[in-house]
């Protein structure tokens, strides 16, 4: 194989590699919309006040995110950090 046919098979190779790769992003990017969308109706943004703080925590106010887990209780899930 010369030179010339093994750069056209090389990006011939790279083309087709390429479309499949965008391809697949934009079905997954479509598929992702989809899981944003349906975890916006379960995810809040959480901010605490902290005045009195533990030993180890800090005084101050901390945002974050969280998941309802229960919305009849007001229950939500977040990282420790967020609530002091």
């Amino acid at each position: 194989m010369n030179l010339k046919a093994a750069v056209s098979k090389t990006i011939s190779v790279f083309s087709i590699v390429l479309f499949a790769l965008i391809s697949g992003h934009t079905r997954c990017l479509a598929e992702n919309q989809e899981v944003f969308s349906a975890a916006s109706k379960y995810t809040v943004k959480v901010r605490s006040v902290i005045e009195y703080p533990f030993t180890s925590d800090s005084r101050g106010v901390f945002s974050g995110a969280g998941f309802i887990v229960d919305r009849k209780r007001g229950w939500i899930v977040t990282n420790a950090h967020v609530v002091g």
